[in-house]
C-alpha cells in the first residue's frame, strides 16, 4: 500500500494435521508433545472432540484457498509418532487430514515468529504470527502505533482484552453437559446423547455461550436443539458414531446464517476435521434438511452437493501416506527448517 515496490516479507508455509481415533490417547486421554524429533521438528498429539489430532509440518508452499495435507506430510507425522508410541501407528487409522497455511515472516530482521515495524512513511506493518499469538501481536502493534503517534503515557488505557476469555471459555465448567441435561431435560434419548455430549457441547454450549460473558446462550441453544428435535422429529444423529443431530442443521440455517452443506460439516460442526468419510456419509441428509429450510430446487441441490463433495474430499487421507510413510517422512524432513515450530 505505502510502498508498492517493497520486497515480500511473508513466506507461506504448510502445516498439516491428521485425526486419529480416541484410543491413541489412551484411557486417560493423554496428550503428547515432542519438542524435537530426529528430523528437528516438533510433533504433538492431543485429544480433540472425542478424537486425537496430531501434527504438524512446516514446509514452503504456494498460497491456495483450499490447502490440503500432502501424502508425504502425513507420512512424516505418522513416522514421527511411531518413534514414541508402543502401538503400531497405521496409516489406515487416519480419519481425516487437513492443512493450513502459516504467514511466516520472511524478513531477515524478524527474530521471532512475527514482525511489527514502522515504515518510512509512518505506516505500521504487521507480518507473520499465528492464532496462538494474535493477542500479543495486536498489543505490540498498538503500542508501536501509540509511540509513533507520540501519544502521552496517560492516554494509554488499560487493555480491555488482556483477560477476555477465548471463545468457549466464559462460564464453562467440565460439568456443563450434565448441568444442561438436568436443567432442560432432553427431549429424546437421541437429543440427550447429542446435546449433552462433550463434542456437541464444545459447539452448542460452551462455544455459543462465550459471547455473553456467561453460559446462558449456551443453555438456550441446547434447549432449542432439544425442542426442535422433539417438535420436528429431528433427534436422530446425522451419522453413526458422532453426536451431531439433524436438529443442528436447522438451527445453523436459522440462527447462524449457515448457507452451504460444507460450511455446516466443516465449521458449524467439525465433522469434516474429525472423520472425512463420516462427513461424506452425512452429506446427503444435510443437503435434504438445508434444501427444505432454504427452498432449494433440484438444480440448486445438485450444485450444493457437488461443491460440498469436492471440498470434503480434500480431508480424505492421501493414499501416498499409506504407500510409504518412512520415505514420505524423509522427504518432508529434508524440506523442513530444523528450528521451525
Amino acid at each position: 500500500m505505502s510502498q508498492p515496490d517493497a520486497a515480500d516479507i511473508i513466506q507461506p508455509s504448510s502445516g498439516a494435521h491428521i485425526t486419529l481415533p480416541a484410543w491413541y490417547a489412551g484411557a486417560h486421554h493423554n496428550g503428547l508433545i515432542i519438542p524435537k524429533t530426529k528430523y528437528g521438528r516438533m510433533v504433538f498429539m492431543i485429544p480433540f472432540l472425542g478424537h486425537v489430532i496430531a501434527g504438524t509440518t512446516d514446509a514452503k508452499c504456494a498460497v491456495s484457498d483450499r490447502p490440503t495435507a500432502r501424502g508425504r506430510e502425513v507420512g512424516f507425522i505418522l513416522e514421527a509418532l511411531q518413534d514414541y508410541l508402543d502401538i503400531q501407528v497405521r496409516p489406515s487409522d487416519v480419519l481425516s487430514t487437513w492443512s493450513g497455511i502459516r504467514p511466516l515472516a520472511a524478513d531477515p530482521r524478524a527474530k521471532a515468529e512475527h514482525l511489527i515495524m514502522e515504515e518510512p512513511d509512518g505506516m505500521i506493518t504487521v507480518s507473520g504470527g499465528k492464532w496462538t499469538t494474535y493477542r500479543s501481536m495486536a498489543e505490540e502493534a498498538v503500542d508501536l502505533a501509540m509511540a509513533t503517534g507520540r501519544m502521552p503515557p496517560n492516554a494509554r488505557p488499560h487493555s480491555r482484552t488482556a483477560r477476555l476469555p477465548l471463545l468457549g471459555g466464559a462460564g464453562y465448567t467440565h460439568t456443563l453437559p450434565q448441568q444442561l441435561a438436568q436443567v432442560h431435560g432432553p427431549a429424546s434419548a437421541e437429543a440427550a446423547a447429542g446435546v449433552a455430549s462433550p463434542a456437541a457441547l464444545a459447539k452448542t454450549g460452551a462455544g455459543r455461550g462465550a459471547g455473553s460473558g456467561r453460559v446462558v446462550i449456551g443453555e438456550d441453544t441446547a434447549a432449542h436443539l432439544a425442542q426442535t428435535a422433539e417438535d420436528r422429529g429431528l433427534g436422530a444423529r446425522l451419522v453413526a458414531g458422532h453426536p451431531f443431530l439433524e436438529a443442528e442443521v436447522v438451527y445453523a440455517v436459522w440462527h447462524e446464517y449457515c448457507q452451504t452443506p460444507d460450511d455446516f460439516l466443516a465449521r458449524r460442526t467439525r465433522l469434516a476435521f474429525l472423520d472425512a468419510r463420516a462427513a461424506l456419509s452425512a452429506l446427503p441428509r444435510v443437503v435434504d434438511l438445508m434444501a427444505a429450510e432454504c427452498g432449494w430446487d433440484g438444480a440448486r441441490r445438485s450444485t450444493m452437493s457437488a461443491s460440498a463433495r469436492d471440498y470434503l474430499a480434500t480431508f480424505l487421507p492421501a493414499p501416498a501416506a499409506a504407500a510409504n510413510a518412512a520415505a514420505a517422512a524423509s522427504a518432508v524432513a529434508a524440506a523442513t527448517p530444523a528450528a521451525a515450530a
